[in-house]
């Protein structure tokens, strides 16, 4: 029901800019200088984290980046709409851990850290339908 769902591909970051961006806070201590909306939104909400974002794109209230496997499900059913960007449409992030040294992580920390050494994509990769919809072709 979004207007951005009805808008025809590419859509233009100008359009974008005027709607509201949904994004998740930071609520970390290290905070580097970027543009918490990625896009310049004139309208930014925050949400805690990516589920609770979820609720509010299904709910309307605005657009967001997602991980594409929180979304998947909706987009097959048509509870949300990928949007074609004119530029920047599928974004990917390289993870990372960060941990102190002293006094050294105990036995779950340790663990954690050889599963996410072992393991280069922990997150399941998108579906080539999904990329298939959001590809500005």
């Amino acid at each position: 029901e979004h207007p951005l769902a009805r808008f025809t591909p590419p859509v233009p970051l100008a359009e974008l800019r005027r709607h509201i961006h949904l994004v998740v806070s930071d609520s970390s201590k290290f905070k580097p200088p970027i543009d918490a909306g990625l896009v310049g939104a004139e309208t930014v909400w925050n949400f805690p984290d990516f589920h609770s974002r979820r609720e509010g794109l299904r709910a309307g209230l605005g657009v967001a980046w997602m991980p594409t496997y929180l979304i998947e499900q909706d987009v097959r059913t048509n509870k949300l709409v990928p949007l074609r960007l004119e530029r920047h449409t599928v974004q990917r992030f390289t993870v990372g851990l960060a941990h102190r040294t002293s006094p050294p992580l105990g036995r779950t920390g340790r663990q954690l850290l050889e599963l996410m050494a072992a393991q280069k994509d922990f997150l399941p990769p998108p579906s080539a339908e999904l990329l298939k919809l959001v590809s500005t072709g």
